[in-house]
């Protein structure tokens, strides 16, 4: 596992990098031993809501999907990957399919081929294969790991569904709006002054409007361009990835989906790590690495230190009510007194997930009403800014 840390050295200098240790704890001896006193450390980022290397969700799915009913099928793991070699249509997954089978043939177990490309698989998944490995149930922890990235699919698919009709509309709209300030504006703006029509203030308005934009759209570009970069750098700081992570949970309705989002990520890995009889510590510490946000990051890594002093899942999870609601907490105290803690975070998991469905079928109605109050507004204004003057224009040649 790798993980980002800052902190000062023993010169009293700024220090910022990764390092690469099995646990955050051995990553902290590491860096104290290097004299560096650690003020940050979190997990690296290293994976994304679509698989690197030119690999779908649906794609690893599938795979999943195949392997696990080899595996089932009594088939050595490397024939079966030799067969995946064969059948895989993803050029690149088939040649992850035929590296595998070269290692697992040379006698490397499948955790260990596993590990040798981390850019594909992530820790949480090789933390999962190795406790199949231990148990012997390879051809389960297979299928858990194929419905973790069904749902990710679904999720995803859903994201972008909601998202096509407003992107749409939104570029045909700004589109239309360039045309008009850029060409129409300056037109009309031309033919009231030959005519020495007086203008009302919202038409003069849009003129200056279309006037900026024809004659500093140079600096306009260089604001966008220069906010964007600053924006991105400071989002590369821990400070700035923190301040933005936890900035989106504000944002009105959208603030809601995307807490239910990563809520949901969280606990389908940590379920999944469970399931395949991981420790608590270890399964919070590896999901804090599927959440990407690092305000969830942040309160996983900091209940699994909680847990390691004696608190129990709820109650190490119960100090951050923002991030953790109280139904998560209830669902997961009742699995912890009954003994069923998987089977609740299964029901918790498809709760969200319809959840999820509901809000953004909700949410993509809102805003198409949204769009077409707000783009017809400004339609109107526009028409009625040019036919306000022109309707006084018409009166003047009427008087002639």
């Amino acid at each position: 596992m790798k993980f980002e840390y800052r902190g000062v050295n023993p010169l009293g200098e700024f220090k910022e990098g990764v390092i690469e240790a099995p646990s955050i704890d051995v990553a902290l001896t590491q860096l104290q031993a290097e004299g560096i006193v650690v003020t940050r450390l979190t997990p690296k980022k290293t994976f994304a809501f679509v698989l690197r290397k030119g690999i779908t969700l649906k794609d690893f799915s599938v795979f999943l999907k195949q392997f696990a009913t080899l595996i089932d099928a009594k088939i050595p793991i490397d024939e079966a990957m030799r067969v995946l070699t064969r059948q895989t249509r993803n050029p690149t997954l088939r040649q992850i399919c035929y590296d595998l089978y070269n290692d697992i043939s040379g006698g490397m177990k499948l955790s260990s081929a596993l590990s040798k490309r981390p850019d594909v698989f992530p820790p949480y998944f090789l933390k999962t294969i190795e406790a199949a490995e231990i148990s012997g149930n390879l051809s389960g922890s297979l299928l858990y790991l194929s419905d973790y990235f069904d749902r990710q699919y679904f999720l995803v698919n859903t994201i972008r569904s909601a998202a096509i009709y407003p992107v749409i509309v939104l570029i045909s709209a700004l589109a239309s709006l360039l045309v008009i300030f850029g060409f129409v504006m300056p037109q009309m703006q031309g033919l009231f002054e030959k005519a020495n029509v007086s203008v009302p203030f919202i038409t003069k308005f849009f003129f200056f409007i279309s006037f900026v934009i024809l004659n500093y759209w140079w600096a306009i570009l260089i604001f966008i361009v220069g906010l964007t970069y600053i924006t991105y750098i400071y989002r590369k700081t821990p400070e700035g990835r923190y301040f933005f992570d936890s900035l989106i949970f504000k944002i009105p309705i959208f603030g809601e989906i995307f807490s239910k989002f990563y809520l949901t990520r969280f606990l389908e890995i940590f379920k999944n790590l469970l399931k395949s009889d991981i420790p608590v510590v270890n399964s919070l510490q590896v999901s804090s690495e599927v959440v990407i946000n690092s305000v969830y990051r942040e309160a996983l890594l900091q209940s699994a230190e909680a847990i390691k002093k004696g608190s129990s899942i709820s109650e190490a999870l119960s100090k951050f009510p923002d991030v953790f609601p109280p139904v998560i907490i209830q669902f997961i105290s009742v699995g912890e007194l009954t003994g069923r803690l998987v089977e609740l975070l299964e029901k918790l998991i498809n709760f969200y997930v319809k959840e999820l469905q509901r809000d953004f079928d909700n949410l993509t109605q809102t805003l198409q009403a949204v769009l077409l109050v707000v783009l017809g507004g400004i339609i109107g204004l526009l028409e009625a800014s040019l036919l306000i003057p022109i309707y006084s224009l018409t009166k003047q040649i009427g008087a002639i």
